[in-house]
């Protein structure tokens, strides 16, 4: 059988008052791209891109790395 491989996408939101919420998982960064379109920025809020990889059940134990960069969307 094959091994499912990949990579999953959430969006980390850092709120002014110093509390952070979540997005769910997304299968693809277009997909987090479209939902993301429509969300009004949040005044001050800071937007990261979590990334993880995600691996079979044959390969838990290999490396499951979260990266996390600035998400591009403006805050007017």
């Amino acid at each position: 059988m094959p091994h499912q491989h990949g990579k999953e996408y959430r969006i980390k939101l850092h709120k002014p008052d110093g509390s952070v919420d979540y997005s769910l998982w997304f299968n693809t960064y277009d997909e987090l791209c479209r939902e993301m379109a429509n969300v009004s920025p949040l005044q001050g809020g800071r937007y990261f891109v979590q990334e993880r990889n995600y691996v079979c059940a044959e390969c838990a134990d290999a490396d499951r790395h979260l990266e996390e960069y600035p998400y591009p969307i403006s805050t007017r």
